[in-house]
């Protein structure tokens, strides 16, 4: 993180490549089943509206000082980072493209381009600070109540990845025919 110092603003630095992570529900009446004509005009001007909303906002910033990732007035400490998934539907599989969405469950939750369509991915300095923060972070598969001992975790959320995954995920993205860490 030494090299990246001169990049700061107030001792933040720009996380390129990291953004607010899609909202599940509005993604899925986008992308999955047709409702009538006005639910499906409906659907687009909403979409519009908010991803204007989050294109206005700006790009995520890292306070490696204080351990702390902000994208606008929301932040999360790093200790407090406890998911990351590959968030990926299956036309977009198809694709190639592929994102890792990491953060706490109810609070921040942030995304990072790992593979599109035409193989871009996100910067470099970005991936090596990503792999340092996810070093900080207790990222695991999620257990169960009923599965203390974690045996069963990966079924459970085929999506979700290990600490190691994620930092082997963004320090080498894999290409569009490589394998990613999930059950299908």
């Amino acid at each position: 993180m030494a090299n990246e110092l001169d990049q700061r603003t107030d001792g933040w630095i720009t996380l390129e490549g990291v953004r607010l992570a899609p909202i599940d529900g509005l993604d899925q009446a986008l992308n999955g089943f047709w409702f009538d004509v006005f639910t499906a005009i409906l659907s687009l001007f909403a979409s519009a509206i908010v991803q204007g909303l989050r294109a206005s906002r700006r790009t995520p910033q890292l306070d490696p000082i204080h351990a702390v990732i902000r994208s606008g007035t929301r932040s999360i400490a790093l200790a407090d980072i406890d998911r990351a998934r590959i968030m990926v539907l299956d036309d977009q599989l198809q694709n190639g493209i592929v994102d890792l969405q990491f953060g706490a469950s109810g609070k921040l939750q942030l995304a990072v381009l790992l593979r599109d369509a035409h193989g871009v991915v996100a910067p470099e300095s970005t991936r090596r600070l990503l792999a340092e923060v996810f070093a900080a972070t207790s990222i695991d598969i999620p257990r169960d109540k009923y599965d203390p001992t974690g045996r069963f975790a990966r079924s459970g959320a085929p999506f979700n990845v290990t600490r190691d995954e994620a930092i082997a995920l963004v320090l080498d993205p894999p290409p569009a025919d490589g394998d990613l860490p999930i059950i299908r």
